[in-house]
């Protein structure tokens, strides 16, 4: 089983680097991502996400990301750690995809009891968000 965060990168930030060729760097990675997940290549995404995630450790959307491409390729020990990573950073702004996909890896975990608790909270959480929608 691989470890959390374990990918170091070749194409890595470092000290000297302008923000124009940060803003790049990041840039590329979110294509690269972007067009493996549309080609359900989730393999690459997920060795493109490892790289990212040594940038932005606590990135809920890129944990949220990385945790999915680890469901898929059926990791789902390693997607539920990256999950509650996401969770313990932004303990107060949980996003609604986060919710949806740690009640995901709870059903592939058998746990009954989690997939409730977290469906439930990404059912409110929907509510939540369009309840402030204009009609």
């Amino acid at each position: 089983m691989k470890k959390l965060n374990q990918v170091k990168s070749s194409n890595m930030l470092n000290n000297e680097m302008t923000l124009e060729q940060i803003n790049q760097f990041l840039a590329s990675k979110a294509q690269h991502i972007q067009t493996a997940f549309k080609n359900r290549d989730y393999l690459s995404a997920n060795q493109q996400l490892l790289e990212l995630i040594q940038v932005v450790p606590s990135h809920q959307n890129v944990l949220c990301d990385l945790a999915i491409t680890e469901m898929r390729l059926e990791n789902y020990q390693v997607a539920y750690d990256y999950l509650q990573q996401a969770i313990q950073y932004h303990p107060h702004a949980v996003e609604i995809n986060t919710y949806d996909a740690m009640s995901e890896v709870c059903y592939f975990l058998n746990d009954r009891k989690k997939q409730k608790h977290y469906g439930r909270l990404a059912n409110q959480a929907k509510k939540d968000a369009v309840q402030h929608e204009k009609n």
